[in-house]
């Protein structure tokens, strides 16, 4: 994590006649990732053909569906998905938060009706009461969503795309899916693991493996972690990356809890986690602008909000 004082504030956006990727000026600045994961209770994967539109809700399978949807569990992040075979059929993959991972279910449909069928019925029931749902009991078999929407950023259409192919290629034990837009193309090639949950930035392969095997210390991946979906974006995502650092791996087998509250100068997040209760002090470290991909001076931008930790410490449960 960004620790100490940080020198350089002011950032100079490319000149006019410059028009790089998003994702290269973020490397340049040294854009930290982390409190920019999205927060769901489940994901829920649609396979759609491409090419896909931008947004991709305006593909016709999809225009009855919403990137978050209230169903069952709570507020639910919707992706589409290059389809793994040439099925005629609408293949479906839920991945369910639990306090210690994620549960995942499989099924099709034959018809875009049904499957704005299976929307409705998602507001009040769970997908494991679905006739004809499957539910995956392998527990050994990770899950990887890689960002590769080129129709919605040129560095998750170029950089995700072969990240997929070569983690495909190379890693054993992954199932790659090659989602839509997740937010964060800067950060390309950008991707969630599951059933962890974490979402991840600027991913190599030598990376994914120690993540996917969780080996090597926890803290040495902390500025590729862009947080965890059982936490919001900001402070408490950041909170609970500071606490893995401490914990290690393990932490994503452990139910948490996380509670931040404002205060002069900053937040203050307590991160409960099994008996333990870590307090995390956070405060603004700087606002970093977010440049258009290859567009002359980077214009338009967006700005974002980075975070600096400042103590971590575990409270005494006496």
């Amino acid at each position: 994590m960004p620790t100490g004082s940080v020198s350089k504030t002011f950032i100079e956006l490319p000149d006019a006649e410059e028009s790089p990727k998003c994702s290269e000026f973020s490397k340049s600045i040294c854009e930290d990732p982390g409190g920019t994961a999205f927060a769901a209770a489940a994901v829920i994967l649609i396979e759609i053909p491409l090419p896909w539109p931008k947004p991709i809700f305006e593909h016709s399978l999809l225009t009855n569906w919403s990137s978050e949807s209230d169903f069952w569990i709570g507020k639910c992040r919707v992706l589409a998905t290059v389809p793994k075979d040439n099925s005629e059929n609408i293949h479906v993959t839920i991945f369910e938060r639990t306090l210690t991972g994620a549960n995942t279910f499989k099924l099709s449909f034959t018809s875009s009706d049904e499957l704005n069928d299976f929307q409705h019925y998602l507001i009040s029931h769970p997908p494991g009461e679905m006739p004809g749902i499957q539910k995956v009991e392998d527990n050994s078999l990770r899950s990887l969503l890689v960002c590769t929407q080129g129709s919605h950023d040129i560095c998750c259409g170029s950089y995700g795309t072969r990240f997929a192919e070569e983690v495909e290629q190379t890693v054993n034990g992954v199932d790659v899916y090659r989602v839509s837009h997740t937010g964060g193309h800067r950060f390309a090639p950008t991707a969630m693991t599951l059933p962890d949950g974490r979402m991840w930035a600027g991913l190599h392969i030598g990376v994914l493996e120690s993540i996917m095997e969780s080996s090597g210390n926890a803290l040495d991946f902390d500025a590729h972690c862009r947080g965890w979906w059982g936490a919001s974006p900001g402070p408490e995502q950041i909170a609970e990356r500071a606490v893995l650092t401490r914990v290690g791996w393990a932490l994503n087998d452990l139910p948490r809890n996380i509670v931040v509250r404002e205060v002069p100068g900053g937040w203050v997040a307590e991160v409960a986690v099994t008996g333990k209760t870590w307090e995390v002090k956070i405060k603004k470290r700087r606002v970093v602008p977010s440049i258009s991909c290859r567009s002359g001076g980077g214009l338009p931008t967006k700005l974002h909000t980075e975070y600096l930790v400042t103590s971590v410490d575990e409270k005494s449960t006496k």
